[in-house]
């Protein structure tokens, strides 16, 4: 047999697919397919027939290419050669690709009974080729071709999860006629399934083959044996997705109190499954006990693992994750860089693991207003990604959502568009238009436009976004809250309040029913439902919302949170409207020292303050003290606005 190094793929192809074939070359060397194609290799004064047949005598696959001209006459030695080496060569493939444009009776009658790759309804070939450069490799090792289960592994790590599906069905499918559907190996192969529909989305069918793999395994193992935490595992991650919190960590702790039991309290194990469980009560707003997971993982990965492991990074990372939520920014950041500096020793700096590192760090700056710090961390993130993952991968989608909501944040609108536009193109490409994420790509765009005034641009995009989630998640999923907001904001502010409460009410009810009625997103539904109250001076039915969202915030997140400054603010303004200036001097006053502690005093969201609190002083004729305070607010807007210039 000829070593992996050997192989050669053959593209025949008529001159004016040259483009097309190109384009398939690239991606195949790319991909590591020793690939031959005449114009790469070729060079004045060869003859080209005696080399073609050569070649064509030494490959393994012959890829026709057949565009809307199909094949020319200079093609037809490449195809008399490849017949006659398939008619020799049982082992030898003949693999038709049919081309947009492209028409069945256009390919070669020798042809029509080889599985042909039809790519005449794929807007972009180019996802095709990835797809074909998978199918098309060779194990490193052995030289082998690679079976299905291997060709859905290789495109699902390169973010292909739709072109991966159908590999990892047949394996299934394999699986299950040669050892039957209690085995193990069939359960492990529905895990990689189920793993690929929540990619795409597909909750209940990934729910589906996650309850199937767990019944193998527990058939096969026991109910109480550790080889079934990993299907465990699984289950609980499609209940987190679906925001059935309890559901998910049930499983959760019940896949540690397995591990724990068969590996000890002080195995790397036991910290992964700590971690899973910590996020789920991240999730629901439980900082402390999630705080107490996540330190007892770091403390075992550090002592099992040594403190520079990537392991050890993400444990750090994590806890740099709860104290940014709860705005412990000090806190967070560094353990964000020593997470940074693990990963880029370890991995490299070109790893896609140190892109998110990246990302969340540059996050971090962000919600600080320290966009010149955050820009370059961004960017940096993007061109990792663009470069080891490729253009059109997923991840590639989450750093432009990122970078453009910084751009966003800095009313550089005109820099944001474009990359919300590119990573909602991306999305529908590779998870398909109906997929969560894209829905939260045409969130963006639509809170774009919303930013700019363009309502109408807006609107159909909001809606859209809510139809996929209700769809997709069920019409009680936190995400679907979240766009129910986001469409009754939009009417808010165009003063359609009749259409906006029953949405900032049905928000409401799912977030105090999933996530419980002391979780912060519940503080941001009452504080939307009152200030709409207050627009239309139900000053009686505002306060208590109000007060209701002060409290939770304090509670959830601490005294010190900038959250609770924001609540302040909105409880103090609504007491300025009424003329009730002496409760609302003390509101104002308690924001904007918690903003200049967090956030310091030099950030736009203290000079928000300073501008509130100046004209409360105003009405309560302190002019002078006024004064000062809005010379202060001038100044640092002043100075935001020369730091992050509009372009």
């Amino acid at each position: 047999m000829s070593s992996a190094q050997e192989q050669r793929v053959f593209i025949s192809y008529n001159s004016s697919d040259r483009v097309r074939a190109r384009d398939l070359y690239n991606v195949l060397k790319g991909a590591g397919v020793n690939v031959w194609l005449d114009e790469a290799v070729l060079v004045p004064g060869t003859n080209w027939s005696s080399s073609i047949t050569g070649v064509i005598a030494r490959a393994d696959t012959f890829l026709l290419l057949v565009g809307k001209a199909g094949p020319s006459p200079g093609q037809q030695t490449e195809l008399r050669s490849a017949l006659a080496r398939a008619s020799r060569d049982p082992k030898f493939r003949i693999v038709p690709v049919l081309l947009p444009g492209s028409h069945t009776r256009s390919l070669p009658f020798s042809f029509q009974n080889y599985q042909a790759v039809d790519l005449r309804e794929v807007n972009d070939p180019t996802i095709q080729f990835y797809r074909l450069a998978a199918t098309l490799a060779r194990d490193p090792e052995t030289g082998e071709t690679l079976d299905d289960e291997q060709v859905g592994d290789r495109l699902q790590l390169s973010g292909d999860p739709r072109g991966a599906l159908p590999y990892y069905e047949r394996a299934l499918s394999v699986a299950i006629t040669r050892f039957g559907e209690a085995h193990p190996a069939v359960a492990g192969l529905r895990r990689k399934k189920g793993a690929l529909l929540l990619d795409l989305g597909e909750l209940p069918l990934a729910e589906t083959e996650f309850q199937s793999a767990l019944r193998t395994d527990e058939a096969a193992y026991g109910s109480d044996d550790p080889s079934v935490v990993a299907s465990l595992n699984a289950l609980a991650t499609v209940y987190d997705r679906m925001g059935s919190y309890a559901e998910a960590e049930e499983l959760y702790r019940r896949a540690l109190f397995l591990s724990e039991k068969a590996l000890g309290p002080g195995h790397r194990e036991v910290a992964t499954q700590l971690n899973s469980l910590g996020a789920i009560y991240f999730r629901q707003g439980k900082y402390a006990e999630a705080a107490r997971l996540y330190q007892r993982a770091l403390a075992i990965r550090e002592k099992v693992l040594g403190p520079e492991d990537p392991e050890v990074a993400q444990s750090l990372n994590n806890l740099a994750e709860l104290y940014r939520a709860r705005g412990k920014y000090a806190e967070a950041e560094p353990p964000y860089q020593r997470a940074l500096a693990i990963w880029e020793e370890v991995l490299g700096p070109e790893h896609p693991d140190v892109a998110s590192s990246l990302n969340n760090l540059a996050a971090l700056y962000d919600d600080q207003g320290k966009y010149a710090q955050a820009e370059p961390l961004y960017h940096r993130a993007l061109a990792i990604r663009e470069r080891v993952l490729g253009p059109d991968h997923p991840d590639v989608a989450t750093s432009l959502n990122n970078l453009a909501l910084l751009y966003k944040n800095q009313g550089k609108y005109a820099q944001a568009e474009p990359l919300y536009q590119r990573a909602l193109g991306i999305d529908e490409r590779a998870l398909g238009p109906d997929n969560p994420g894209v829905a939260t790509d045409l969130n963006n765009l639509a809170g774009l436009y919303g930013a700019q005034g363009k309502d109408a641009q807006a609107e159909p995009l909001f809606q859209r976004a809510l139809a996929i989630r209700e769809n997709v998640l069920g019409p009680e999923h936190p995400d679907v809250a979240n766009s129910l907001n986001n469409l009754a904001l939009l009417y808010h502010n165009q003063g359609k309040y009749v259409q906006a409460e029953p949405l900032y009410q049905r928000a409401l009810a799912i977030r105090e029913n999933v996530l419980g009625p002391e979780h912060r997103d519940v503080a941001n539904s009452l504080n939307n439902l009152a200030g709409l109250y207050w627009d239309q001076g139900k000053y009686a039915q505002a306060e208590p919302l109000y007060q209701r969202a002060l409290a939770i915030v304090e509670k959830a997140l601490g005294p010190d949170h900038p959250g609770v400054a924001t609540c302040l603010n909105n409880l103090a303004a609504l007491y300025f409207n009424q003329g009730k200036y002496a409760q609302a001097e003390p509101l104002l006053q308690r924001a904007l020292a918690i903003r200049e502690r967090v956030l310091g005093p030099e950030h736009p969201d203290v000079a928000t303050v300073l501008e509130n609190y100046a004209r409360l002083l105003r009405e309560m004729k302190r002019v002078a003290a006024a004064g000062e305070l809005e010379a202060r607010a001038q100044a640092i807007r002043a100075a935001h606005a020369k730091n992050n210039p509009s372009k």
